[in-house]
Formats: structure tokens, C-alpha cells, sequence
């Protein structure tokens, strides 16, 4: 836990380590809470974020796929591990291609919105993906995955 003091002398006028140099010991060898708390910080340094993703724990594998700070990379990483591999297409600001294996109506709207822009969609393309989306949303089906959908729509663009 940071206390917005690192950095600064202490009362011996020693400098406190660093907020990464704490945040590399825990990462790598502080107790399960303290690294799946870690894991969850929302300015959490692309170098600690990748040590944590090895983690053996699935608490702190959890936290980390959760964080929507977290790099691509480091989610498309993630994504490859059975454990989180759902969770992490849950991220808004996960990979397209581990968006796509979740039904429609499990991504939250911002999550479609970033998928539309990573994969470059056209106005067109993006449109449609909407109009589908909220008819998901609104019948509440299940069926159709992301990936399905975006596969049709592309499909559907390139002939006309």
C-alpha cells in the first residue's frame, strides 16, 4: 500500500525506495493479498504487471485480468492461461481476438466500442456491430460470439 510518502526523506533522512522497486519485492515475493491487491492498482507499471502475470496464484491472475490499466500485451498474455483466459476477454481493454470468443451480451458497451477501434472498423462496420449488439442486449441472447458476429459484418461489407 502506498502512502504518498515515497519518495520523500524520512525522519532519518534516508530516501524511501521508489514506488517500483516496493511494488517489484511485492510483486515478486509478497504475501497472496499484497500481490492480488497489487494487481488491481490502476497505475500499475507494465513491468510489475508482467511479473504478476505469472503468478501461480488465481486470485492475483484474477486481479490483474480485471485491471483495466493493464497493457494489451501483457492481457494478451493473460488470455493464453486457461485459468483467466474468460476473464480476461471480460476486460473492456483486452485484444480483439480474446474479445471475440465472448457472446455479444457479455462486453460492456465501452468494450465494443475499443474493439470497433482496434480492428479499424469502418463507420459502416461499426454501425451494424451496434444495431447488433443492442438486439442482443435487448432479447438478451446469448448465441452469437463477438468473433461471429464481426466475422458476418465483415463478410457482408466486402461484397457490396
Amino acid at each position: 500500500m502506498t502512502t504518498g510518502n515515497e519518495g520523500q526523506l524520512s525522519r532519518t533522512n534516508q530516501a524511501s525506495p521508489a514506488p517500483s522497486a516496493k511494488r517489484k519485492e511485492i510483486a515478486l515475493s509478497g504475501s497472496i493479498p499484497e500481490r492480488w491487491t497489487l494487481a488491481g492498482a490502476a497505475d500499475l507499471e507494465p513491468e510489475i504487471a508482467q511479473i504478476l502475470a505469472t503468478d501461480d496464484d488465481f486470485r492475483v491472475l484474477q486481479s490483474l485480468a480485471n485491471n483495466r490499466s493493464v497493457a494489451q500485451e501483457i492481457l494478451a498474455m493473460l488470455g493464453r492461461r486457461a485459468e483467466v483466459a474468460e476473464q480476461v476477454a471480460m476486460n473492456p481493454f483486452a485484444p480483439p481476438e480474446i474479445k471475440e470468443m465472448r457472446p455479444l451480451t457479455f462486453h460492456p458497451s465501452i468494450s465494443i466500442t475499443n474493439f470497433l477501434t482496434d480492428v479499424g472498423a469502418t463507420e459502416d462496420q461499426s454501425r451494424e456491430l451496434m444495431k447488433r449488439y443492442e438486439r442482443a442486449m435487448r432479447k438478451q441472447d446469448h448465441a452469437e460470439t463477438l468473433g461471429d458476429a464481426w466475422r458476418q459484418i465483415v463478410e457482408m461489407t466486402n461484397r457490396e
